[in-house]
């Protein structure tokens, strides 16, 4: 987001969804504010209305779903230690696809290799495990480059670190969400189509009311902020 006088640094986005047993998205809030450092605001925030969304829906089960941004699980650890943690498929394929050119370089078989063990990734249990052995394999071959494998040790401890949250057969099989592109897809709605445009520099004092409000209007809150309003006003 471009501030007034600090050009453009991170603004904050969540989504809190609730879904069916099927796996159907039933509604998603969306929840953002402008940039600060540590973002304290935004954890409180989040905490608040999870907190709020948890007690009207308490035998709901809690999940955790997001990228491998360190901030992410860190606020997980400490609200809520209890929930399923999934990272995001998309995030764990982008890794994988990393890996597979640094043993075949960028080739039609770096690419035959990525969609077979995406494939295993998605669809196995314990994927991760079989793809871990795998790119272990390829990670002690001779031939293999000095630095092709400091890239795969760099992936291979990325996979290590996340085994728990990369059991994405499991997940599916519990009708769990696996992909954050809800959230993606929020940060595009709720903050660069708004906040982004041509020429646009914000000063916090009007940039922040108008992202609570379009929070409130893609969450689908809308009539019912305003009817609360207007009866706390009369």
């Amino acid at each position: 987001m471009p501030v007034v006088s600090e050009a453009y640094k991170e603004a904050m986005c969540g989504t809190i969804a609730l879904y069916d047993q099927a796996g159907e998205r039933l509604h998603t809030e969306y929840l953002g504010t402008l940039p600060e450092a540590g973002k304290a605001t935004f954890a409180q925030q989040f905490a608040t209305r999870a907190a709020r969304v948890k007690a009207r829906y308490p035998d709901a089960l809690p999940v955790c779903l997001g990228d491998g941004a360190q901030w992410n699980w860190d606020f997980c650890a400490t609200q809520y230690p209890e929930a399923v943690w999934v990272l995001d498929f998309y995030h764990a394929a982008t890794h994988l696809h990393t890996a597979a050119e640094a043993i075949f370089d960028q080739s039609l078989e770096a690419e035959a290799y990525y969609e077979r063990w995406r494939t295993t990734l998605l669809e196995d249990a314990d994927g991760v495990a079989s793809l871990l052995r795998s790119l272990l394999y390829y990670r002690n071959q001779p031939a293999l480059s000095a630095s092709a494998r400091r890239a795969l040790d760099t992936e291979l401890n990325y996979f290590r670190q996340h085994v728990e949250l990369m059991q994405y057969a499991d997940f599916r099989a519990a009708g769990l969400p696996i992909g954050s592109g809800v959230t993606e897809a929020g940060c595009k709605e709720l903050i660069k189509a708004r906040f982004c445009r041509s020429g646009m520099h914000w000063k916090r004092a009007s940039g922040a009311p108008i992202l609570q409000l379009r929070a409130i209007k893609l969450s689908q809150h809308w009539n019912s902020f305003w009817s609360k309003v207007m009866r706390y006003a009369a």
